[in-house]
């Protein structure tokens, strides 16, 4: 099965899988990691290498990170060079959507491959305006 792990700032990759853990149950292939302030960038990078080393990666490893180019997306990308042989894809700007399209996918038997672009779009198209949606609505009904 691909493995995910959620690496963010804080305690928002647990926040994640809280989240993602009450809406569809408890899931052996979701992992989290946290940098927080007195947690070194080397030691966060290491951490998170040693993690990805120690799971099975036959089927494929998808990282999410908060913030594109940050500290967890930087030591991501960064110690994935050291890996050989894991095919792996890292998706900045993770949101609830996206976790639980990609768990979803996952059960499914989906490939990496196959399941990157579905979990970015739904992604994107989780993000919505009070407003402009309610206004189509409106709009739809006549009103």
């Amino acid at each position: 099965m691909i493995q995910i792990i959620i690496a963010t700032h804080g305690s928002l990759s647990e926040g994640f899988k809280d989240a993602v853990e009450l809406i569809m149950g408890e899931s052996e292939n979701l992992h989290t990691f946290s940098l927080y302030q007195e947690t070194g960038i080397d030691l966060f990078g290491d951490s998170i290498l040693a993690k990805i080393e120690s799971l099975p990666s036959k089927d494929g490893i998808v990282i999410f990170t908060d913030l594109f180019g940050a500290s967890p997306y930087n030591q991501t990308t960064i110690k994935m060079k050291d890996l050989k042989n894991v095919n792996y894809r890292i998706i900045s700007g993770v949101n609830l959507p996206m976790v639980i399209e990609c768990l979803t996918l996952c059960k499914m038997g989906i490939t990496l491959d196959e399941l990157w672009q579905p979990v970015v779009n739904v992604g994107k198209e989780g993000i919505k305006d009070f407003r402009q949606e309610f206004e189509k609505h409106m709009m739809k009904r006549g009103d």
